[in-house]
Protein backbone atom coordinates (compact mmCIF):
# COMPACT_ATOMS: atom_id res chain seq x y z
CA UNK A 1 0.00 0.00 0.00
CA UNK A 2 1.66 3.38 -1.04
CA UNK A 3 2.25 5.69 2.05
CA UNK A 4 0.77 9.44 1.81
CA UNK A 5 3.05 11.66 1.47
CA UNK A 6 3.11 14.48 4.36
CA UNK A 7 2.41 18.30 2.76
CA UNK A 8 2.78 20.92 5.04
CA UNK A 9 2.90 21.72 8.73
CA UNK A 10 0.73 19.80 11.33
CA UNK A 11 -1.56 22.69 13.59
CA UNK A 12 1.13 21.17 16.38
CA UNK A 13 4.20 22.10 14.00
CA UNK A 14 2.18 25.24 13.29
CA UNK A 15 1.55 26.00 17.12
CA UNK A 16 4.83 25.68 17.95
CA UNK A 17 6.33 28.08 15.47
CA UNK A 18 3.66 30.80 16.31
CA UNK A 19 4.44 30.41 19.78
CA UNK A 20 8.57 30.94 19.01
CA UNK A 21 7.90 33.81 16.60
CA UNK A 22 5.57 35.04 19.95
CA UNK A 23 8.64 35.06 22.29
CA UNK A 24 10.93 36.35 20.35
CA UNK A 25 8.99 38.63 19.28
CA UNK A 26 8.53 39.67 22.95
CA UNK A 27 12.24 39.73 23.79
CA UNK A 28 12.99 42.23 21.14
CA UNK A 29 10.94 44.41 22.29
CA UNK A 30 12.27 44.07 25.79
CA UNK A 31 15.75 43.55 25.15
CA UNK A 32 15.77 45.84 22.10
CA UNK A 33 15.01 49.48 23.44
CA UNK A 34 18.07 48.35 26.47
CA UNK A 35 20.35 47.57 23.59
CA UNK A 36 19.79 50.74 21.43
CA UNK A 37 20.53 53.02 24.50
CA UNK A 38 23.38 51.19 25.33
CA UNK A 39 24.58 52.01 21.76
CA UNK A 40 23.70 55.78 22.81
CA UNK A 41 25.57 55.99 25.97
CA UNK A 42 28.46 54.40 24.37
CA UNK A 43 28.05 57.58 21.52
CA UNK A 44 27.71 59.53 24.60
CA UNK A 45 31.11 58.50 26.60
CA UNK A 46 32.68 59.01 23.38
CA UNK A 47 31.59 62.43 22.63
CA UNK A 48 32.31 63.12 26.01
CA UNK A 49 36.51 62.01 25.64
CA UNK A 50 36.19 64.08 22.40
CA UNK A 51 34.99 67.15 24.73
CA UNK A 52 38.22 66.73 27.21
CA UNK A 53 40.70 67.20 24.21
CA UNK A 54 38.74 70.26 22.99
CA UNK A 55 38.42 71.87 26.52
CA UNK A 56 42.55 71.33 27.09
CA UNK A 57 43.13 72.64 23.47
CA UNK A 58 40.42 75.86 23.87
CA UNK A 59 42.62 76.49 27.83
CA UNK A 60 45.77 75.69 25.56
CA UNK A 61 44.64 78.93 23.63
CA UNK A 62 43.41 80.79 26.46
CA UNK A 63 45.86 81.44 29.47
CA UNK A 64 45.77 77.72 30.54
CA UNK A 65 41.56 78.89 31.46
CA UNK A 66 39.04 76.53 30.71
CA UNK A 67 35.88 78.21 29.46
CA UNK A 68 33.44 79.21 31.94
CA UNK A 69 29.59 77.54 31.81
CA UNK A 70 28.40 80.71 30.32
CA UNK A 71 29.30 84.40 29.99
CA UNK A 72 27.07 87.73 29.28
CA UNK A 73 27.64 88.93 25.92
CA UNK A 74 27.49 93.20 25.48
CA UNK A 75 23.78 92.74 24.62
CA UNK A 76 22.98 90.65 27.25
CA UNK A 77 22.61 87.42 25.78
CA UNK A 78 23.56 83.93 27.80
CA UNK A 79 26.88 82.30 26.00
CA UNK A 80 26.86 78.82 27.01
CA UNK A 81 30.35 77.03 27.00
CA UNK A 82 28.93 74.54 24.58
CA UNK A 83 28.62 77.41 22.17
CA UNK A 84 32.41 78.23 22.70
CA UNK A 85 33.72 74.72 22.41
CA UNK A 86 31.34 74.76 18.93
CA UNK A 87 32.64 77.30 17.59
CA UNK A 88 36.11 75.78 18.52
CA UNK A 89 35.20 73.09 16.19
CA UNK A 90 33.27 74.32 13.38
CA UNK A 91 34.04 77.66 13.43
CA UNK A 92 30.37 78.83 13.44
CA UNK A 93 29.16 82.19 14.39
CA UNK A 94 27.31 82.37 17.72
CA UNK A 95 24.46 84.49 16.15
CA UNK A 96 24.08 80.77 14.41
CA UNK A 97 24.41 78.83 17.45
CA UNK A 98 21.72 80.78 18.98
CA UNK A 99 19.40 78.93 16.84
CA UNK A 100 17.53 75.68 18.60
CA UNK A 101 17.34 74.34 14.83
CA UNK A 102 21.38 74.36 14.49
CA UNK A 103 21.55 72.21 17.40
CA UNK A 104 18.82 69.89 16.25
CA UNK A 105 19.81 69.26 12.45
CA UNK A 106 23.99 69.38 12.79
CA UNK A 107 25.21 66.45 13.98
CA UNK A 108 27.59 67.85 16.58
CA UNK A 109 29.69 65.84 19.51
CA UNK A 110 28.24 68.51 22.17
CA UNK A 111 24.68 67.05 21.20
CA UNK A 112 23.89 63.95 23.83
CA UNK A 113 22.71 61.24 21.79
CA UNK A 114 21.11 59.99 24.71
CA UNK A 115 18.37 63.13 24.69
CA UNK A 116 15.78 63.02 21.96
CA UNK A 117 16.42 65.84 19.68
CA UNK A 118 12.69 67.28 20.17
CA UNK A 119 14.25 68.23 23.66
CA UNK A 120 17.24 69.60 21.84
CA UNK A 121 17.87 73.29 22.15
CA UNK A 122 20.73 76.13 21.70
CA UNK A 123 20.71 76.08 25.84
CA UNK A 124 20.48 72.74 26.23
CA UNK A 125 22.18 69.60 24.63
CA UNK A 126 22.05 67.15 27.03
CA UNK A 127 25.42 67.72 28.46
CA UNK A 128 26.16 70.01 31.31
CA UNK A 129 28.99 71.70 33.22
CA UNK A 130 30.43 71.43 35.98
CA UNK A 131 28.82 74.33 38.11
CA UNK A 132 30.97 73.94 41.16
CA UNK A 133 34.57 73.69 39.96
CA UNK A 134 35.50 77.91 40.55
CA UNK A 135 32.97 78.05 44.60
CA UNK A 136 34.94 74.66 45.30
CA UNK A 137 38.61 76.35 44.69
CA UNK A 138 37.62 79.47 46.19
CA UNK A 139 36.16 77.42 49.29
CA UNK A 140 39.62 75.38 49.38
CA UNK A 141 41.34 78.76 50.04
CA UNK A 142 38.64 80.12 52.78
CA UNK A 143 36.97 82.80 49.79
CA UNK A 144 32.99 83.12 49.49
CA UNK A 145 32.17 82.24 45.79
CA UNK A 146 28.46 81.63 45.35
CA UNK A 147 27.69 79.06 42.69
CA UNK A 148 25.52 81.94 40.65
CA UNK A 149 29.04 83.76 40.42
CA UNK A 150 31.26 80.76 39.81
CA UNK A 151 29.03 79.81 36.36
CA UNK A 152 30.46 83.07 35.62
CA UNK A 153 34.60 82.29 36.59
CA UNK A 154 36.97 80.77 33.80
CA UNK A 155 38.87 78.05 36.18
CA UNK A 156 42.72 78.24 35.29
CA UNK A 157 43.98 74.14 35.18
CA UNK A 158 47.00 75.16 37.07
CA UNK A 159 44.84 75.50 40.58
CA UNK A 160 44.23 71.90 40.09
CA UNK A 161 45.98 69.82 41.54
CA UNK A 162 44.23 66.22 41.02
CA UNK A 163 42.73 66.50 37.59
CA UNK A 164 41.87 62.42 37.92
CA UNK A 165 39.46 64.01 41.13
CA UNK A 166 38.02 66.52 38.87
CA UNK A 167 34.68 65.77 37.23
CA UNK A 168 34.49 68.39 34.41
CA UNK A 169 31.00 67.26 32.33
CA UNK A 170 27.63 64.90 32.73
CA UNK A 171 24.49 64.36 30.81
CA UNK A 172 22.39 66.79 32.17
CA UNK A 173 19.04 68.44 31.71
CA UNK A 174 20.58 72.07 31.66
CA UNK A 175 23.77 73.84 30.35
CA UNK A 176 25.59 73.38 34.07
CA UNK A 177 24.85 70.82 36.32
CA UNK A 178 25.37 70.24 40.04
CA UNK A 179 24.49 67.15 41.83
CA UNK A 180 22.94 67.35 45.85
CA UNK A 181 20.41 65.39 47.82
CA UNK A 182 17.96 67.93 46.01
CA UNK A 183 18.16 66.31 42.69
CA UNK A 184 19.95 62.95 43.15
CA UNK A 185 16.29 61.17 43.06
CA UNK A 186 15.15 63.34 39.93
CA UNK A 187 12.99 61.12 37.72
CA UNK A 188 14.84 63.35 34.65
CA UNK A 189 17.90 61.07 35.21
CA UNK A 190 15.73 58.46 34.02
CA UNK A 191 16.04 59.37 30.04
CA UNK A 192 19.92 60.20 30.26
CA UNK A 193 21.58 56.71 32.28
CA UNK A 194 21.51 53.37 31.67
CA UNK A 195 20.48 51.07 34.68
CA UNK A 196 20.36 53.98 36.25
CA UNK A 197 23.92 55.21 35.94
CA UNK A 198 25.49 57.83 34.24
CA UNK A 199 28.55 58.35 32.37
CA UNK A 200 30.87 61.35 34.87
CA UNK A 201 34.37 62.83 32.72
CA UNK A 202 37.24 63.66 34.90
CA UNK A 203 39.84 66.32 33.51
CA UNK A 204 42.73 63.88 33.22
CA UNK A 205 40.03 62.29 30.34
CA UNK A 206 38.81 59.08 31.70
CA UNK A 207 34.86 58.51 32.41
CA UNK A 208 33.62 56.74 35.53
CA UNK A 209 30.16 55.07 35.20
CA UNK A 210 27.90 55.75 38.58
CA UNK A 211 24.87 56.89 39.87
CA UNK A 212 24.34 60.33 41.24
CA UNK A 213 23.82 59.04 45.07
CA UNK A 214 27.49 57.54 44.18
CA UNK A 215 28.49 60.47 42.97
CA UNK A 216 27.92 62.60 46.08
CA UNK A 217 29.72 58.90 48.07
CA UNK A 218 32.39 59.96 46.68
CA UNK A 219 32.73 63.76 47.74
CA UNK A 220 32.79 64.62 44.26
CA UNK A 221 30.85 67.11 44.54
CA UNK A 222 33.61 69.19 46.63
CA UNK A 223 36.27 68.53 44.02
CA UNK A 224 38.50 69.92 43.41
CA UNK A 225 40.57 71.37 46.37
CA UNK A 226 43.25 72.81 45.61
Amino acid sequence: MAKTQKNGFTLVELLVVIVIIAVLGTMSAIIGPKILKKGRQSGSVANMRQLNTILHSYAADHSNKLPAPVYMSDNDQEIYWHMILQQEISGDSLDKLMDDKWWKQNDSLLVNPLVTKSKITHKNVGYGMNAAIAQNIAKSRDEDLTLEDAVYTQVNLNTISDETQTPIIAPFWHWAYVITEDNVSNPKWEEISVTGKIPILFLDGHTDLMTPREYLSKHLDQKPQR
